[in-house]
This record gives C-alpha cells, sequence and structure tokens, in this order.
C-alpha cells in the first residue's frame, strides 16, 4: 500500500467514527430524567382524580340518602314518630338501610329538625343534616325544605 492509499483509508475511518450515530450517556440521563419526570406528573394525577372520584361518590350517596329522608319526612302523618322532635340520628349505609350507631366510614348519620310556623302558620321547615366519615374528616351535606303541618 502506498502512503496516499493509507492516507485515503485514515480520512475515511476518521469521518466514520464522528459521523457515527447513537446518543452519549449525558443525552441518554436526560432523557430518562424527563421520562421519569412525567409518569411522576401522571401518577400524581391519577391518584389525585381517584381521591376526587371517591369524596362524589360519597357525596352522591349522601344526597341519596338526604333524599329518602326528606321523602320519608313529607310523607309521614302524625302521630308518626318521625315527626318528633329529636327524633334523630339515624345512621344508614349509602342505600339507607339502618346501619350500626356511630360513624365509621361505611355508613351515613342522618339528623333532622323541625321550625313550626316558618315561613307561615301552619307550615313547618325541615332542616335535614347527612354527615359521613372520609379521610378521617367529618363531612356534611345540608337540605332544607317545607311541608303543612
Amino acid at each position: 500500500m502506498q502512503r496516499s492509499e493509507l492516507r485515503h483509508l485514515k480520512k475515511k475511518r476518521t469521518a466514520r467514527v464522528r459521523g457515527a450515530r447513537g446518543f452519549t450517556l449525558v443525552e441518554s440521563m436526560i432523557a430518562s430524567a424527563v421520562l421519569a419526570a412525567g409518569a411522576a406528573a401522571m401518577l400524581t394525577s391519577y391518584f389525585t382524580l381517584m381521591g376526587i372520584a371517591e369524596h362524589q361518590r360519597r357525596l352522591s350517596a349522601a344526597v341519596h340518602v338526604t333524599k329518602g329522608k326528606v321523602e320519608e319526612l313529607i310523607a309521614a302523618r302524625p302521630p308518626s314518630t318521625l315527626l318528633l322532635a329529636g327524633s334523630g340520628p339515624v345512621f344508614v349505609d349509602a342505600l339507607g338501610l339502618p346501619s350500626g350507631s356511630t360513624l365509621n366510614g361505611k355508613n351515613y348519620r342522618v339528623d333532622w329538625s323541625f321550625v313550626h310556623d316558618v315561613p307561615v302558620d301552619g307550615q313547618m321547615r325541615i332542616d335535614i343534616v347527612t354527615s359521613w366519615l372520609e379521610r378521617g374528616r367529618i363531612r356534611t351535606t345540608r337540605f332544607s325544605t317545607g311541608r303543612s303541618e
């Protein structure tokens, strides 16, 4: 081989090394960090949304329980014990069936009270408060309606 041929082969090999495709270690680590940050953000969002969905499920059940008690109180006729002052609370499950005697995270406490002659004589206002335990905190929903005495 002549000297010019050796130079030519050396240039060809150097050009091939410079133009080699692939990623460096730094590029790979940056890509991994971006991927990890994206995955962490998605997991955080997922768990946040699951918590919101659980809260909405519990709130929906509480509204269902409250609605059932409102219908029961409006339909009650004297001398029903439901219409006596202080005849609550009751503990029910999400279907409105009797359940235990304390809040345990799976049941609801329903309290109700009456205000007579409001807004006019012969009418009464019924105030209903439904409570439940969620993530160690007591949550409540309130509802008021009226009926004739």
